[in-house]
């Protein structure tokens, strides 16, 4: 069920809003770290830095976020956290397929006047109804999947701090700040996931150079 409501949802985003080439690289990356065989990247042009998951195997990447991350280990800890929503079904268990519809013909409708519901919604994607907890255990899992892979579990603080930055940056902004008040208000403080992270961190941090993903997150990012 969650296979075809995921199907029927990706139907309806336009494919002049899908970046092609970028979906095939993260999908390669994303490729690198987890050997699922069924997950979908799919990097939509939409200039607000996010991402989500749907029902049926399937992480949407706004753009914005390739632009703004630094570092493959950055990218990867974005992507664990995200599987770790994908892999426990977190977005069916906490938005309605109709309401997922809705959201996803809303904000690809070419209307501009639905793009700031759009990004509403789409934080509301992972966030509605769903506790903090789901949060916490999505940062969790994707941090020990950066350790499976021997990947820099510093990438995770980077990624959180770079989080923290444009959320503030945002906050400046009148248009913006109706969007980071939903985001705001079903996450856990960034401050604090970043304080439960490096609570985390292995001492050794085995990491090892990987050349692959490092690779990629330059064509990624160039």
């Amino acid at each position: 069920m969650d296979e075809q409501v995921g199907n029927e949802i990706l139907k309806l985003i336009p494919k002049s809003e899908i970046d092609i080439e970028k979906t095939k690289l993260v999908q390669d990356f994303f490729n690198e770290i987890v050997l699922d065989g069924k997950t979908k990247i799919i990097v939509a042009k939409v200039p607000i830095f996010n991402a989500f998951a749907l029902p049926g195997h399937t992480i949407v990447v706004f753009d914005k976020v390739l632009q703004s991350v630094h570092s493959y280990p950055e990218l990867a800890a974005l992507l664990a956290h995200e599987y770790s929503h994908v892999k426990n079904r977190h977005g069916m268990r906490s938005l309605a397929h109709e309401e997922l519809r809705a959201l996803i013909a809303n904000g690809f409708s070419g209307d501009a006047n639905n793009s700031d519901d759009f990004i509403k919604g789409s934080n509301k994607l992972l966030t509605s109804k769903k506790s903090r907890g789901f949060e916490k255990q999505a940062d969790l899992e994707g941090l020990e999947l950066l350790r499976k892979n021997k990947i820099n579990e510093q990438g995770f603080l980077d990624l959180l701090t770079t989080i923290q930055s444009i959320e503030s940056s945002e906050k400046i902004a009148p248009n913006i700040n109706s969007v980071f008040s939903d985001y705001i208000s079903t996450h856990p403080p960034t401050k604090d996931r970043i304080e439960f992270i490096e609570s985390k961190i292995s001492i050794s941090n085995n990491y090892e150079p990987n050349d692959r993903l490092d690779s990629l997150f330059k064509q990624i990012t160039e």
